[in-house]
């Protein structure tokens, strides 16, 4: 799928995530695999997976900048923000617009409201207005991609970087089992992973890091709950995300309720 269409489909369901958390370097890097060079194309700097994980960030960070000089409306400003959900102080990382924050802001407000009882706007009319908003970016984003060069060029560098690390990235889909990186790097420059195989019970495993990235198809994975020292926690999960745990949390068991059959894999980052 093209850059562009994929970007606009992300925009209209409200948030760009990105696994772009950085993981810390393995000791022993395998360097990505180059492939032969296409000209104008060659821009990306191939290296280890961590390395190429902090070069998605630069090329995000660089498209996101362009596009928020150039756009017609702040509303239309994309930026990221690491926090914690209401409820919760596991932080993970969104990219989203001014206008999809503004009304997320809107919609929380309006349930409170309606919760106690009070006369107001509905949260459904903010719900619309998000929509709409989240509509008018994409067609804003395919209109800047092909008037401004500049911001085509950061649209492709970041394509390019995310191709680049796909390329040494291995498939989540292989065999049951606990890796280590012996003698390797594992992807996201993660310091163990699980590859799992629901079954009809959830997966539980005890955590030693205290950050942690989830892979896995759209629709297989539910629920997360955390049970930690200081207690349990249930996390909403999504896709591209990573969750940092507050140290003070202490040693932590991750459960994963999945469809069973599903498969997928839980990389601990440090």
């Amino acid at each position: 799928m093209a850059f562009g269409k994929a970007f606009q489909l992300a925009v209209l369901c409200g948030t760009v995530l990105l696994c772009s958390g950085v993981g810390g370097q393995d000791a022993t890097p395998q360097p990505a695999s180059r492939p032969a060079p296409k000209g104008d194309d060659e821009i990306i700097v191939y290296g280890s997976i961590p390395e190429l994980r902090r070069q998605l960030l630069r090329t995000r960070d660089a498209m996101f900048l362009r596009f928020n000089e150039i756009n017609s409306d702040d509303k239309f400003d994309m930026h990221c923000y690491r926090e914690a959900p209401t409820g919760s102080r596991i932080k993970r990382e969104r990219c989203v617009s001014n206008s999809w924050r503004e009304q997320d802001a809107n919609i929380g407000q309006a349930v409170v409201r309606w919760l106690q009882g009070e006369a107001g706007v509905p949260p459904e009319f903010y719900l619309a207005q998000q929509q709409i908003w989240q509509h008018k970016l994409g067609e804003e984003w395919l209109r800047l991609a092909g008037e401004d060069a500049e911001f085509a060029d950061t649209m492709k560098r970041f394509e390019l970087a995310r191709e680049a690390l796909e390329r040494v990235t291995p498939s989540f889909l292989s065999a049951s089992h606990k890796m280590t990186p012996v003698g390797g790097a594992l992807p996201y420059g993660a310091t163990r992973a699980h590859e799992v195989t629901s079954g009809r019970k959830a997966w539980r495993e005890k955590l030693a890091a205290h950050e942690f990235t989830i892979a896995a198809r759209p629709g297989d994975v539910h629920e997360l709950t955390l049970t930690c020292e200081h207690g349990t926690e249930t996390l909403e999960y999504q896709p591209n995300s990573e969750w940092t745990l507050p140290s003070e949390y202490g040693a932590c068991r991750l459960q994963v309720d999945a469809t069973p059959g599903a498969k997928f894999i839980v990389y601990e980052l440090e």
